[in-house]
This record gives structure tokens, C-alpha cells and sequence, in this order.
């Protein structure tokens, strides 16, 4: 049919054809009447939402530990990953900030560490804000 394209890229059992005029630019994401395109910039985020809980997650956990007591370890860990995911995703970075940072003091506060678990916020930041100057270059 003239005048029309099919979107690329595109599996599904539905058979959509969209107007020329409709066509998205440099990436963004085509809407299909009867469904979505994931856009990049979506599974980017998605992607770095992952690494962010997961890293916060096990650095919590190995910060929360009996055995372990080197904070200068866990606050590089926190930038670095808070930093990675930030980067991933290129955008929103105090989301990142966090999500990577609320582990440390949730497995912390109720403990003897109180107040200063809080600081685990103020490394993700730096980390995510870092992350995300590096991704817009």
C-alpha cells in the first residue's frame, strides 16, 4: 500500500501499517493503535532500575553483615554501582541515587549503626550524578 510503512523490528501477531507522517524520529518509539513499542530510552531505564535494586541489595546485605566493617569499601561500592545504573539509563539519576542507597540503611537502622547508615545516600548521589553527567557526553 503506498504511503505506508511497517514498523522494523516489530513481533507481534497483530499486522499494523502506520502513515509516513507517523513515522517516529532518532529513536523515539512508534505507538501502534493496538500496542506499544518499547521504546531505548525505556528499556534503558528499565535496565538500569535492575543493576540499581540489585547492587543496593547485595551491598546492603554485605554491608549488614557480622564479619564486615570496612565503610570506605561499601561507600566505593555504593558510587560505582549507583554510578553504573546512573549511566545505563542516562537520565533521572536521583532515582538511582536511591534505589542503590536505601538498602544500607534498611538493613542498618534497626541495628546499633543508627543515623550514619543514612550517609549511604549522600555516596549513590555522587555516584548517580557522575553516572549521569558521563552518559550525556
Amino acid at each position: 500500500m503506498p504511503g505506508t510503512v511497517r514498523p522494523r523490528g516489530v513481533r507481534c501477531h497483530l499486522s499494523a501499517t502506520l502513515p509516513v507522517e507517523s513515522r517516529s524520529h532518532e529513536g523515539a518509539h512508534i505507538r501502534v493503535t493496538q500496542g506499544a513499542i518499547i521504546g531505548p530510552d525505556r528499556l534503558r531505564l528499565a535496565a538500569g532500575i535492575v543493576v540499581s535494586v540489585l547492587a543496593g541489595f547485595l551491598i546492603g546485605r554485605l554491608d549488614s553483615g557480622p564479619r564486615w566493617d570496612d565503610t570506605g569499601v561499601t561507600a566505593a561500592l555504593l558510587v560505582v554501582a549507583a554510578g553504573t545504573a546512573s549511566f545505563i539509563a542516562g537520565q533521572r539519576p536521583w532515582l538511582f541515587a536511591v534505589t542503590t542507597g536505601m538498602f544500607v540503611p534498611l538493613f542498618e537502622l534497626p541495628g546499633l549503626a543508627g543515623g550514619a547508615a543514612l550517609a549511604a545516600f549522600l555516596f549513590s548521589s555522587l555516584g548517580a550524578v557522575v553516572g549521569w553527567f558521563a552518559a550525556r557526553r
